[in-house]
């Protein structure tokens, strides 16, 4: 039966009542429209208001005055003199985000090295750009950590279920195209660490291209000092991750932390990663380090301040440094 079928009074009728619906929905329309201020401003009225300062990674702390965005003197750290030792800082995660990646080869310290990610799409390019700026780098290599599959690392990391071949072909694969980073450092990796088989292989594979892995504490027990003690490859742990609470005072607080152990020890290596609220602290701590007497040093020069710390510390063993496993130069 089609439309045609239908008696003339009943389209009329049809037709009547589908305008005169079509009127309705204009007029409530219109009503709503003229009084939505009205509206708005009575529930405004009945909702109670509070504000509040919160610093997170999205939200800069307010500059009240002159000296506000200055990274505070608590006095509660020694404030070494000159010669108190040195910082190394490493941004991490960097190659994702176009706006991150330009902020990091623009806005840090020349001496803070960037770790670029293997997934970035842009990643030679990236590269190619910090070298032009003298700036050390180094990629991220993804592996499994405890939480896995929970965490998936990605498709290209080193899992303890895959064959010692397919995690090789990935090792190799990053590393070839990461060509002219001076070192690697663990994304995730708490699971595969904690692996010695595993792990020397690794840093084997490192050390054969003159490549210094930092590790990246991420949990767990780590067997990486013992495999590079094994294998003599360059190898240096990060103290600390300095925005794994990423607040102001958190932020400024571990930072603190690093001047702490850079003092005692001579050297320390923090991480960190691109937030906007840890750039801008970051900016305004290194301004102020020297004038705690503290150097703020790629990590190149850390892990060579590492092998003079560890030397000096075992001088009854001097026949070690000959040996074929000593690290090779860094390039």
């Amino acid at each position: 039966m089609g439309w045609s079928s239908f008696p003339p009074a009943h389209k009329k009728s049809l037709g009547i009542g589908v305008a005169a619906y079509a009127l309705t929905l204009m007029l409530a329309a219109g009503w709503i429209w003229s009084h939505s201020g009205d509206t708005i401003k009575d529930w405004d009225a009945r909702i109670p208001q509070a504000e509040t300062e919160v610093n997170t990674v999205y939200a800069t702390p307010q500059i009240t005055d002159a000296k506000s965005n200055a990274f505070p003197d608590t006095g509660e750290t020694a404030q070494p003199a000159a010669g108190g030792g040195s910082i190394s800082l490493i941004m991490t995660d960097i190659g994702l985000s176009d706006s991150d990646t330009n902020r990091a080869l623009s806005d840090l310290p020349p001496e803070v090295a960037l770790a670029f990610s293997p997934y970035s799409p842009k990643l030679k390019d990236w590269l190619k750009q910090a070298s032009l700026a003298h700036r050390e780098t180094l990629i991220l290599i993804p592996m499994e950590p405890l939480s896995f599959p929970l965490e998936d690392p990605g498709p290209q990391a080193l899992l303890l279920r895959q064959s010692d071949a397919d995690n090789a072909r990935n090792l190799y694969s990053i590393l070839n195209a990461a060509d002219g980073t001076m070192g690697a450092m663990n994304y995730m990796g708490s699971g595969m660490l904690q692996d010695s088989k595993d792990t020397s292989a690794l840093l084997q594979t490192l050390k054969k291209r003159s490549k210094l892995f930092i590790e990246n504490p991420d949990g767990g027990t780590s067997t990486g000092q013992d495999a590079a003690d094994a294998t003599g490859a360059p190898y240096i742990e990060a103290d600390i991750a300095i925005d794994d609470s990423a607040t102001d005072t958190d932020i400024q607080q571990q930072l603190l932390a690093l001047e702490k152990i850079a003092h005692d020890r001579g050297y320390a290596v923090g991480i960190a990663q691109p937030y906007p609220l840890t750039f801008n602290i970051i900016k305004s701590w290194a301004a102020s380090l020297e004038k705690r007497g503290i150097k703020l040093i790629p990590p190149s020069d850390a892990w060579k301040a590492k092998v003079q710390h560890d030397q000096a510390a075992t001088p009854q063993q001097p026949q070690a440094t000959q040996s074929d496993d000593t690290p090779p130069p860094l390039p």
